[in-house]
């Protein structure tokens, strides 16, 4: 009976290793990945379009270029001078 015993304890003893490692691995990868998330794309540029003496620019086009990447967005100012949608 002690040897089915000590034949148990390894098994089990085994098993938790394994789980202790895959855990281990499974936060590793969680905490390296972390930082890719915040390399997205989702920036935003807020503001309104006056004139001189501070009056709303209505139709006005702004385009803002990414030049790392070379690429440009179009936007048209409102009634308000804001952006449309």
């Amino acid at each position: 009976m002690n040897s089915q015993g000590s034949r148990i304890k390894r098994s089990v003893c085994a098993s938790v290793r394994k789980a202790v490692q895959l855990l281990g691995t499974t936060l590793g990868v969680l905490l390296i990945s972390f930082p890719l998330l915040s390399q997205g794309n989702a920036g935003r540029i807020l503001g309104d379009i006056t004139d001189q003496s501070g009056g709303a620019v209505a139709g006005a086009a702004v385009t803002v270029t990414d030049v790392q990447r070379g690429i440009s967005r179009t936007v048209i100012a409102g009634e308000s001078g804001g952006p449309i949608g």
